[in-house]
């Protein structure tokens, strides 16, 4: 192998080590903005049917919430179906403990006199009711009214269930 050569190989080396340095940075930093288009934007994760949505719509949600930030919009973008779905599953796992949705959603049942009304819209499988309701109450807390955005009805039946 010719000195030249040699140059060529490590800058290909080289260059791939430092795309998967970067690549594993923008995967980290996707993350960061989905999560936020969830728990703070409202994107949506969870069909009514307890599957996680179609991807595409919580794409759109997310790069539509993200129009101030355009690296975002870059990472939201170039990033494919299954990188997105595998940083939306993982967002949607991590909120609910990350952000104290039990805590929040207790609040809001009890200190703001809403437990029988959740309850009682339980009942009914109303669970966007029971959303709606629950954005509408934490004005003490901005970052908890789009919680159960991350979170599925069954979940929510669970945790009213539990309180």
């Amino acid at each position: 192998m010719t000195i030249r050569n040699r140059y060529i190989f490590l800058a290909i080396v080289t260059g791939v080590l430092c795309a998967r340095l970067l690549y594993a940075d923008d995967r980290s930093e996707l993350k960061q903005n989905v999560k936020w288009s969830i728990f703070h934007e409202g994107c949506r994760v969870y069909a009514s049917n307890d599957q996680i949505g179609n991807i595409t719509d919580i794409r759109n949600c997310i790069y539509q919430s993200q129009q101030h930030n355009q690296r975002a919009l870059d990472l939201i973008g170039g990033a494919n179906d299954d990188l997105l779905l595998q940083a939306v599953v993982e967002s949607s796992a991590e909120i609910p403990g990350e952000f104290q949705l039990r805590d929040n959603f207790s609040w809001v049942m009890y200190h703001e006199g809403q437990k029988e009304q959740i309850r009682t819209m339980l009942g009914q499988r109303n669970f966007e009711g029971i959303r709606s309701v629950y954005h509408d109450r934490p004005n003490h807390n901005p970052n908890a009214r789009n919680l159960l955005a991350a979170v599925s009805n069954s979940y929510i039946r669970d945790l009213v269930n539990s309180l």
